[in-house]
């Protein structure tokens, strides 16, 4: 049998060569225990690679408005939580639905733009 060729695990020929697999060795006797591994690293000044950063929490965001209307085109945009956040709760005090709040946003922006001389 080539080394490509697999053997027919249901055959019952004694020619399967298995000499590649053998037991894993032992571990060394003189290895330092886990503990012992700590004081030395501590004696040493070691300094570890894994990070110590904290991340900071995530920010929660604000639910999708309760209403179902008749728009029916999606925009889909990422935005920071802290923004998204911001925008549903102008649309949340203001008794809004979302489109809406939408709509109303673009609105005033466009008549910013046109108020600079903007297109």
């Amino acid at each position: 049998m080539s080394a490509q060729e697999h053997g027919n695990i249901f055959d019952d020929g004694g020619d399967l060569n298995l000499e590649r697999f053998k037991p894993k060795p032992t571990p060394a006797e003189n290895r330092p225990a886990p503990l012992d591994l700590r004081h030395i690293a501590d004696r040493t000044k070691f300094v570890s690679r894994e990070s110590r950063e904290v991340k900071p929490p995530p920010v929660p965001l604000l639910r999708r408005g309760l209403h179902r209307t008749g728009r029916t085109a999606t925009l889909t945009l990422k935005t920071t939580p802290e923004h998204s956040n911001r925008f549903y709760a102008i649309a949340q005090a203001q008794g809004w639905l979302i489109g809406e709040t939408f709509e109303r946003a673009l609105q005033a922006l466009e008549e910013k733009l046109a108020g600079q001389g903007g297109p």
